[in-house]
């Protein structure tokens, strides 16, 4: 049992939300189909195409249960939601990415991925909005573009570009995401580098605020490393 809010009820009575688990919960199911290709025209070029379609049954909801009294600790009114299975629905998309040897020294990796998700509460369920707002709980579109420079004097320079579509759900923007990296090898056993990431923004939002636990906000860092395998 978690009790998840509480309030003065009618005349002042004390009300209480309280989600149950359920002993005839069933785990959820999915049916996964993928195809890919990977084409390689040229011995500096190759490209992956990935499709796919996922068919899901058993789906969580949470649907709500007649309220009761309880005399304990104080009288209040019991207000109970259960977990359920009465959702289902199917996920399809495709990915596609690419590596191009552009010269022996610089290589350049970009990548775009689809997803639409269509789920739909069974007959009966009371938990109609709980499908819509899952929907919006991944992102749609995805792109990144990742490029690998090897310099002379045995340095390295990797800069990546990312985009993530909005979270319309959890009430996040999409973004742009920028990190940038220069390593040098002194030794062949030993490894110096210094990133970026987040270079973009200051601050910014990968995930909104869910079941009271509250979002941080992934900011702009720079670190640096050292490896000295042995």
């Amino acid at each position: 049992r978690y009790n998840a809010t509480a309030f003065p009820g009618p005349e002042g009575l004390p009300t209480v939300v309280s989600t149950f688990g359920n002993p005839n919960f069933r785990s959820e199911k999915v049916h996964a189909n993928e195809l890919g290709y990977r084409l390689v025209p040229t011995r500096v070029l190759s490209l992956d195409l990935t499709t796919f379609y996922n068919n899901y049954h058993d789906l969580r909801t949470v649907e709500a249960a007649n309220p009761f009294f309880e005399s304990s600790p104080i009288p209040n009114l019991v207000i109970p939601q259960i977990f359920t299975n009465q959702m289902h629905g199917n996920t399809y998309g495709a990915e596609i990415s690419s590596t191009w040897n552009v010269f022996d020294w610089w290589r350049l990796s970009p990548g775009y991925s689809w997803l639409k998700m269509n789920l739909h509460p069974e007959a009966g369920s009371e938990n109609a909005a709980g499908f819509q707002l899952a929907t919006g709980d991944s992102p749609q579109h995805q792109f990144q573009i990742r490029s690998e420079f090897n310099l002379h004097h045995n340095f390295e320079f990797d800069p990546a570009a990312y985009y993530v579509d909005r979270l319309p759900n959890q009430g996040v923007a999409g973004y742009t995401r920028l990190d940038l990296r220069l390593g040098w090898h002194p030794r062949e056993a030993l490894e110096l580098s210094i990133a970026g990431q987040n270079l973009l923004q200051a601050q910014h939002f990968e995930f909104g605020s869910q079941s009271q636990v509250l979002a941080t906000e992934i900011r702009r860092s720079v670190f640096g490393e050292i490896k000295w395998p042995f």
